[in-house]
């Protein structure tokens, strides 16, 4: 007996050694090929660690908020850090390198997640096969894509601590150990402090095992158990979770929600194709075709009691193909099912049933294990290399540094560095710009875009750049404090230079330095500053300034609802642009604008997005109707103050053309004759200074740049595009310390380029505009809170009460307990 011990625990010893030294290889590979960190989100992870390692440097174990990214970012609301502390130890054992401290921490992760498999294969008595599948669940097609393809931290934690979870869940429902339950909780909450979302899934794919399980073996008491208390986990967190909820992925709209999951689908053809990853194509979503044969054979073969995970892993997978997104489409929250995501869920679940599967014989499960290795072969390309020049990550980041003219950029800034790149660099630059943190340039941009309050101002300066419209671009990026423009060159339009230069020089930008890569612009003023600013025009609506790419001279309003102005604000432009607008009141709104237009301001209706009347079920304002008409391919010929104009064709994205026609017109400016039909686009009614523009025509100019359109739309508006908003740049003195920044402005009315936070407070009357924060000459105190402290701790002492409650009623409830132990 003490020898069979002695021979178990000498497995044991060696299989843990095989786990170590595949990490150690792994980990070497890593250090010395030059091609990590390797990943599209990689440097951005890294960046938040290296902020987060520096922070408890200096004393802040949490820091809410960095001003190094989107003028400022409460950098870890809305993705939790428990990733980030983990790579941040790791750094502080590397002696503060970052870099080192990746390759630490993927080393760490392949132990976790492989240790997993062997203390399975420990309890199980399948040490051999648990070690096998130890070193190989690093390996699997997905789990590596997302390692080293996407780079995204918190995902190669979790799916390190994902078996545990279904080791636990296995040992609580197989097996009917009610003290597995607290391990179950405590490791609940350490995923849902990692990644919130993640986290969801795990508690979806749990419960769809659990689901199937108790199905198959007509047991529910602790499977329903199982699920509560994971439930409840949620609340206990809740500290946590609630200001990531507020203004995070919960309030993405339906439409971004299923763009989104559409994304995070694949074709079966391509999902089940082990060629193309032969091939090279290894950023390819990949779920294994061995994985779903294996899943099928369970299915199959193996009895009822176990086969649980086989079902379970066969229908993540079905889940994860195009095929299913128009079932997540009505599925309550359908923001958790992006569906690529639950993979290593799948994967783990159908390990826990190919261990269990004890009655096949070990030769078959050997044979089903070797299958899924040689389909985790062609992920050894992720490691591949060229032996004779071999480039450490450090001398590969300053080699990108200075081809990029990153490190040129960095030099020159004095405010802020803006890189027009696209995102084609993906999160290098902004992991860059900070890399040493002593002596960090804040970016306007980041890598983390739903937590930032610029967001909008991000996305329209991005859409500028790709349409050709410098003078916008520039002129918003003054408006966000960048003194240093980079341009990535390959993206410029065509013979653009010219344009891109001449717009530069009209915001007083010179180009400093060019390469084979970009243009490197530097801002004619010294020093950091605000800017005081006047616009002559005001556009209204969610689609209503996208007029100022072709007029910069168009303010965003502050809000879309046109109750939320007043006639004294509204009275002092020159022009109203209304488009995508909302009213809380139709009558008094449309007693303002009708005011507004005898006042002599100018007033331009876009049509398309006019509220629907309720009463008439129509869409109209100030009795002009908007009926909806589609047009194919192209307009047709428009007739504009008895000129015949024959437009463009539509953009091939936009062949089908949604549109509207008005009716009710007084005065009809322009129409056309469409299928025999005469349809007015463009007019007045009783009030002659309140356009109102049917057929969505100044977006059709946007987006081709059509002169026979443009010649209109100057026309009716009575605007010079060269006009550009006036920007007075003052000296602004800014002082960031812990939680609280002290803004010191020699004028009034300052946009001090720093973006507005929720969690900010003052005793001063924070003013903002377009995101930005306004102050008046003086001193002000920003004091930086915990967003929604108190309704979060009050969700958590909640879930606490409940999750013990539940606890109690789990560990008392003895019925049906004659199987407590199976073995």
């Amino acid at each position: 007996m003490r020898y069979l011990k002695a021979i178990r625990n000498l497995k044991i010893i060696n299989a843990a050694l095989i786990i170590i030294i595949a990490a150690l290889i792994v980990m070497i590979v890593m250090q010395y090929s030059g091609n990590y960190p390797k990943g599209s989100d990689v440097y951005g992870h890294l960046f938040k660690a290296n902020v987060l390692y520096n922070s408890i440097n200096s004393g802040d174990i949490y820091p809410l908020y960095t001003d190094l990214w989107y003028n400022g970012q409460q950098l870890f609301r809305y993705w939790p850090p428990m990733a980030h502390y983990v790579l941040a130890l790791m750094q502080f054992i590397e002696g503060g390198n970052i870099l080192n401290a990746y390759v630490l921490f993927i080393g760490l992760s392949f132990i976790i997640g492989g240790s997993g498999w062997l203390i399975f294969g420990i309890i199980e008595d399948r040490i051999a096969l648990g070690a096998i599948i130890a070193v190989m669940y690093f390996f699997l097609p997905d789990n590596m894509r997302v390692c080293f393809s996407e780079g995204n931290v918190p995902r190669i934690f979790i799916t390190a601590l994902i078996p545990y979870v279904f080791l636990i869940v296995w040992q609580i429902i197989y097996y009917k150990r009610k003290k597995y339950i607290i391990p179950l909780v405590l490791l609940m909450c350490v995923i849902i402090f990692t990644h919130i979302m993640i986290a969801a899934m795990i508690g979806i794919g749990t419960f769809l095992f659990c689901l199937i399980y108790s199905l198959a073996n007509k047991e529910y008491k602790y499977s329903v158990y199982t699920i509560l208390s994971m439930a409840l986990c949620f609340a206990i967190m809740g500290i946590e979770l609630v200001p990531g909820l507020i203004g995070g992925m919960a309030s993405m709209d339906s439409e971004a929600a299923i763009a989104n999951m559409a994304g995070w689908s694949e074709k079966a053809s391509i999902s089940l194709n082990p060629f193309l990853r032969i091939k090279g194509e290894m950023d390819l979503y990949y779920f294994g075709a061995s994985i779903l044969f294996t899943a099928f054979l369970g299915f199959l073969l193996c009895s009822k009691e176990i086969n649980a995970g086989f079902i379970a892993a066969a229908l993540i997978f079905f889940g994860t193909t195009k095929a299913f997104v128009p079932i997540v489409k009505l599925l309550p929250l359908k923001q958790a099912f992006w569906m690529e995501r639950f993979t290593p869920i799948a994967y783990c679940l159908l390990f826990i049933s190919l261990m269990m599967w004890k009655k096949s014989k070990k030769i078959f499960i050997y044979f089903l294990v070797i299958l899924i290795a040689m389909d985790c072969i062609p992920s050894l390309k992720f490691f591949e290399f060229d032996k004779d020049k071999i480039v450490t990550a450090q001398q590969g980041v300053i080699n990108n540094e200075q081809r990029y003219l990153l490190k040129e950029g960095r030099a020159i800034t004095e405010n802020r560095f803006a890189l027009m790149d696209l995102s084609t660099y993906g999160a290098f630059p902004s992991y860059i710009m900070s890399e040493n943190y002593d002596d960090a340039v804040k970016y306007v941009f980041g890598w983390a875009h739903w937590g930032s309050s610029t967001l909008h101002n991000i996305v329209m300066i991005n859409t500028a750049f790709e349409k050709g419209y410098y003078e916008y671009m520039f002129d918003r990026l003054l408006e966000l404090g960048s003194d240093t423009v980079l341009i990535k060159k390959n993206l410029l339009k065509e013979k653009d230079f010219k344009k891109l230069n001449d717009s530069a020089a009209k915001l007083n930008y010179s180009l400093v330095l060019e390469n084979e890569n970009g243009y490197l612009y530097k801002l004619g003023y010294h020093g950091t500053f605000g800017t005081i600013s006047s616009y002559n025009n005001i556009a209204i609506g969610s689609t209503s300034d996208y007029i100022s790419f072709i007029y910069p001279d168009f303010k965003k309003g502050k809000s879309i609802n046109i109750n939320d102005y007043n006639y004294e604000e509204l009275k002092n432009y020159k022009r109203i642009y209304l488009s995508g607008f909302t009213y809380s009141n139709r009558n008094e709104a449309e007693k303002m604008i009708d005011k507004l237009g005898r006042s002599g301001v100018m007033i331009y209706i876009d049509m398309n997005g006019v509220p629907v009347n309720r009463t008439t079920g129509i869409r109209s304002f100030l009795g002009i109707d908007a009926f909806d008409i589609t047009f194919s391919r192209h307009y047709p010929e428009i007739t504009y103050k008895g000129r015949n104009i024959i437009p463009k064709r539509f953009e091939d994205e936009s062949a089908e053309w949604n549109t509207v026609y008005l009716g009710n017109l007084k005065n009809v400016y322009s129409y056309a004759d469409f299928n025999g039909k005469k349809l007015d686009c463009i007019g007045t009614g009783e009030n002659e200074n309140i356009y109102f523009i049917g057929f969505n025509l100044l977006y059709h100019d946007i987006e081709t740049f059509d002169d026979s359109i443009r010649y209109i739309i100057d026309d009716i508006f009575e605007c010079d595009g060269s006009i550009l908003p006036k920007r007075e740049l003052v000296r602004l003195d800014v002082d960031y310390k812990k939680d609280e920044i002290i803004i010191n402005s020699y004028y009034d009315n300052v946009n001090t380029n720093i973006a507005f936070q929720d969690n900010f407070r003052s005793l001063k009357n924070i003013k903002t505009d377009n995101n930005l924060i306004i102050v008046d000459k003086g001193t002000t105190k920003l004091r930086i809170v915990y967003s929604y402290f108190k309704t979060g701790l009050i969700v958590t002492v909640i879930g606490i009460i409940l999750e013990i409650v539940v606890l109690i009623l789990f560990i008392k409830d003895n019925t049906n307990d004659e199987c407590e132990e199976k073995f």
